[in-house]
C-alpha cells in the first residue's frame, strides 16, 4: 500500500490550462536541461532564459564542482539524478517535476538569443503548436558574443533546426541512449510542427571546448554498446556510424552502415511493424558514403527505398539528384537527356522542401546553395540557360560566396549571349582558379572573339591540370 502511494506522488501532473498573452512577463513554461560539470557555461544559459520561464528545472547527473549550487542560485529546482548512460532517461528524469504548461529544452553550452523571447510567446499564444522547430546556430569561439554569431560573422558552419519547444502532456517523454529525441512521441497521433523564428546560440561545437569535453568519445563508447545490445536497431547504427565518421575510422563506419542496412530493410519488410524505426540519418549516411566513392546506384537506391517505406527528407532526394548528374556525364551521350531530366526532378524536390521542417538533421545547404547549384549545372547541360541562371541567383542569395554558383552564373551569361558580362563575372575567381576557371576563361574569349586571350587562357588551364575534376559535367562542356 505504501508503494502504491509514492507512486502516485510521482505521477505527473496534468499541464495547466492555460492561454498566455502577449504582454511581458513570464509564460507559463518551464526550462529543461541535464548538466554535468557544467559550472562554466550554466550561468549564462539560465540567465538567458529567467525574465521568459516560469520554472527552471535542471537535471544534475553527478558534478563535481558548482554546478548544482549554481542553478540553485538562479532558482533552479535541482534533481539528482545518478547517471546511467542513457541520456533520453536522465531527461526524462525531470518531467515529473514540471507544472508549466509548455516545455524549452537546452543545455548549458546554448543560450536563447536577445530578442528570442518574443517568437516563443507568440508561438505559445498561438495555441496552434505541440511542437516548435528552434534555428541553432553554432559559435566558432567561445568569446563570440551571441550578436556576432547572428550576424554571421562568428557562425561555424549552418544552423541547423531542431525540436526544442514540446507542449507538456502526459504522453511526452524523450528516447535514445545518445542524441535523445521525440520522434515516437511525434510519430503517435498528429502533431502540429511549426518553425518559432527563436535562435539558440550554441558553444559546445567550438573545437577546443568539445575535444575538452571528449564528448565524441563519451559517445562513441555508449553507441557501440547500445547498438552490441540492441543489433536489429538501425537507428542506433546510424548514430554510431556518423560518430565513426567523425572519428575518422571510415572501413568501421561503413560496416557499420551495412549492418544497419540490412536491420533497416528487415524492419521495414514486415507487413505490420511494431514501430518503424528512425533511418533517415543511417540512409543519408550510406547515400553519401556510396556518392564519395562514384556508387551512384547505391545512392539512389537509398531514395528510393525510403521513398517505399513512406519516407521523405531532402538529403535523400539532393544526393539521389546528384548521383543521377554525375551517372548522365559517365553515361553515352544518348543516354544522358533522360538521367539528367531525373536528376532535375529530384533536386527540384530536395529544393521545394526548405521550408519543411524535418527531425532529422539536414544536410547543410542542401535544399538551398548547394541543391540550387546543382539544378544550375543540370539545367546548363540540358540547355536551360535561363533557368540555370535563375539558380544559380537563388544559391548566391542564400550564399553570396559560393564559388560553384559564382562560377555557374559566369557560365549561364555565356550562354544566354552576355559574354562580357560572364566574363565580368568570372575574372573575381581567376586568382585562385584553377583549370576550370581558365577553361572557361578561355571559352569566354573565344565568343568574344577575343582569340589570343582564349591562347594563354588556355594554355594556362593546360599548365594547371585536367578541366572537371570535381566537376564532371565541366569536362563535358570544356575538355575540347
Amino acid at each position: 500500500m505504501a508503494k502504491k502511494t509514492k507512486k502516485k506522488t510521482k505521477k505527473r501532473l496534468r499541464p495547466r490550462r492555460h492561454r498566455p498573452s502577449l504582454s511581458q512577463g513570464p509564460l507559463d513554461l518551464a526550462l529543461c536541461m541535464i548538466v554535468k560539470d557544467e559550472e562554466a557555461m550554466l550561468s549564462a544559459c539560465l540567465e538567458s532564459v529567467r525574465d521568459l520561464v516560469t520554472e527552471m528545472v535542471v537535471v544534475d547527473t553527478g558534478s563535481r564542482d558548482r554546478t548544482p549550487a549554481i542553478a540553485r542560485e538562479a532558482g533552479a529546482r535541482v534533481v539528482e539524478f545518478p547517471w546511467c548512460d542513457d541520456f533520453a532517461a536522465a531527461r526524462n528524469a525531470a518531467l515529473p517535476h514540471l507544472t508549466a504548461s509548455w516545455i524549452l529544452m537546452l543545455d548549458a553550452d546554448e543560450r536563447l538569443a536577445p530578442g528570442a523571447g518574443e517568437p516563443i510567446r507568440r508561438a505559445i499564444a498561438g495555441g496552434q503548436v505541440d511542437c516548435g522547430f528552434l534555428p541553432l546556430l553554432d559559435a566558432d569561439s567561445l568569446d563570440a558574443s551571441p550578436e556576432d554569431v547572428l550576424s554571421g560573422g562568428s557562425l561555424l558552419g549552418d544552423p541547423s533546426l531542431l525540436p526544442r519547444l514540446f507542449r507538456n502532456v502526459d504522453d511526452f517523454a524523450w528516447e535514445g541512449v545518445v542524441h535523445e529525441s521525440m520522434g515516437t512521441w511525434l510519430e503517435r497521433g498528429p502533431k502540429r510542427c511549426a518553425r518559432v523564428d527563436a535562435p539558440l546560440i550554441h558553444y559546445g561545437n567550438v573545437p577546443e571546448y568539445r575535444g575538452e569535453k571528449s564528448k565524441s568519445d563519451r559517445n562513441l563508447r555508449l553507441l557501440k554498446k547500445a547498438v552490441a545490445d540492441q543489433p536489429g536497431d538501425p537507428t542506433l547504427h546510424g548514430y554510431l556510424a556518423r560518430e565513426l565518421i567523425r572519428q575518422g575510422t571510415l572501413e568501421a563506419a561503413d560496416q557499420t552502415i551495412n549492418e544497419g542496412w540490412e536491420a533497416a530493410q528487415k524492419a521495414y519488410s514486415l507487413e505490420t511493424p511494431s514501430h518503424r524505426p528512425a533511418v533517415v540519418q543511417l540512409a543519408s549516411l550510406r547515400a553519401f558514403r556510396a556518392l564519395a566513392r562514384g556508387d551512384y546506384d547505391v545512392t539512389i537506391d537509398c531514395e528510393e527505398s525510403l521513398s517505399r517505406w513512406g519516407v521523405r527528407h531532402p538529403n535523400l532526394s539532393g544526393m539521389k539528384g546528384m548521383a543521377l548528374h554525375r551517372l548522365a556525364c559517365a553515361s553515352p551521350e544518348g543516354q544522358r537527356p533522360g538521367l539528367l531530366a531525373a536528376a532535375a526532378q529530384a533536386l527540384g524536390e530536395c529544393l521545394g522542401m526548405a521550408d519543411e521542417m524535418f527531425t532529422d538533421e539536414v544536410m547543410p545547404g542542401i535544399t538551398r546553395w548547394v541543391g540550387a547549384s546543382e539544378m544550375g549545372a543540370v539545367a546548363l547541360l540540358l540547355g536551360e540557360a535561363v533557368l540555370a541562371l535563375e539558380a544559380f541567383e537563388a544559391a548566391l542569395g542564400s550564399a553570396p560566396g559560393h564559388r560553384d554558383a559564382l562560377f555557374g552564373r559566369a557560365e549561364a551569361l555565356l550562354e544566354i549571349g552576355r559574354a562580357s558580362d560572364a566574363l565580368s563575372a568570372l575574372e573575381p575567381l581567376l586568382p585562385e582558379g584553377g583549370a576550370d576557371e581558365w577553361a572557361l576563361g578561355a571559352t569566354i574569349c573565344t565568343a568574344m572573339s577575343r582569340l589570343e586571350d582564349a591562347k594563354l587562357f588556355a594554355k594556362k588551364a593546360a599548365s594547371i591540370g585536367p578541366v572537371g575534376v570535381d566537376h564532371p559535367y565541366r569536362r563535358i562542356r570544356y575538355s575540347s
